[in-house]
């Protein structure tokens, strides 16, 4: 049995009680931090958008005002030139963001296309969460997905940086992390929750890494390691809290998710998914697929 194999089979025999004791045992035992109030961490936040989450922002935007505990100075829009986005990000105290001037490289560098799909865009928005730091003025900053709505109290940072992980589990992703850093990840949860907070100096220890071991920079690389067989190859979150774990486990705390897809519907108003599913979910992912 290979090691994603055994992983694999690790993470389907575990999860259930590793669920369990990072949403019940471990939040209970849980000490405050010798007193890091998140209010006293201010971050900024950087929403990637692409044309067909546009109808998300209003909804997402209310999440994050909301349930995000931390101070945060900026909020950035980042897409292709779009007026409809710039307009709602002016009228909406936010800070648009051309998706060209955010990239490491231009979006008609990257060849990827799986059975007949161009999965470019995809693998731009990671790009830019992955570079976002070039227009960050924080030393932290909140990548989040445009389809996905906080319902409940976030606190991403108290000393530790908090990481949430999921049930999923997909090969592709790990494999990737290998080819880029030339080591096996050694988690057996999935850090794919559709939000992350990246720590500026370590995102830069992660990219000077892969630069390093590839001789080239580090996109250049990501871009290398493309596999036209998966429709989804690499992932920013995973590649990126595998790194942390692997080199400041001591600053990291997990705790569980609780992210919940569900059918797209974006007339339906904050309060209303609160009430619906906040028993259930700390956040809502609508993913345009599910329409």
């Amino acid at each position: 049995m290979n090691y994603y194999r055994r992983r694999q089979l690790l993470h389907t025999l575990f999860f259930p009680l590793l669920k369990w004791y990072f949403s019940h045992a471990r939040a209970s035992q849980r000490e405050p931090s010798p007193q890091v109030n998140p209010l006293d961490t201010p971050i900024d936040v950087v929403i990637p958008v692409a044309t067909k989450d546009v109808e998300m922002l209003p909804l997402v935007l209310q999440g994050v005002r909301r349930f995000v505990k931390h101070k945060i100075d900026h909020i950035y829009l980042a897409s292709s030139p779009n007026q409809q986005i710039a307009r709602f990000a002016h009228e909406h105290g936010c800070t648009f963001v051309n998706e060209d001037d955010l990239s490491p490289l231009p979006k008609a560098d990257i060849d990827y296309i799986c059975n007949g799909i161009d999965r470019s865009g995809w693998l731009l928005q990671q790009l830019i969460k992955l570079n976002a730091d070039s227009v960050c003025e924080n030393d932290m900053y909140l990548a989040l997905d445009a389809d996905t709505v906080l319902i409940q109290e976030h606190i991403f940072f108290h000393g530790k940086t908090i990481f949430r992980f999921d049930k999923k589990y997909y090969k592709p992703f790990f494999r990737t992390h290998e080819l880029l850093f030339n080591s096996k990840p050694t988690s057996i949860v999935s850090y794919v929750c559709h939000l992350m907070l990246f720590n500026v100096d370590v995102l830069k220890k992660f990219k000077d890494t892969i630069s390093q071991l590839h001789q080239c920079n580090w996109s250049t690389a990501i871009l290398a390691a493309i596999d036209t067989n998966e429709k989804s190859y690499f992932s920013e979150y995973e590649s990126y809290a595998n790194f942390f774990s692997q080199h400041y486990k001591k600053d990291m705390e997990l705790r569980y998710s609780h992210n919940l897809a569900i059918p797209r519907n974006n007339s339906l108003g904050l309060d209303h998914l609160i009430g619906k599913y906040s028993a259930v979910a700390q956040s809502i992912s609508m993913h345009e697929y599910r329409r």
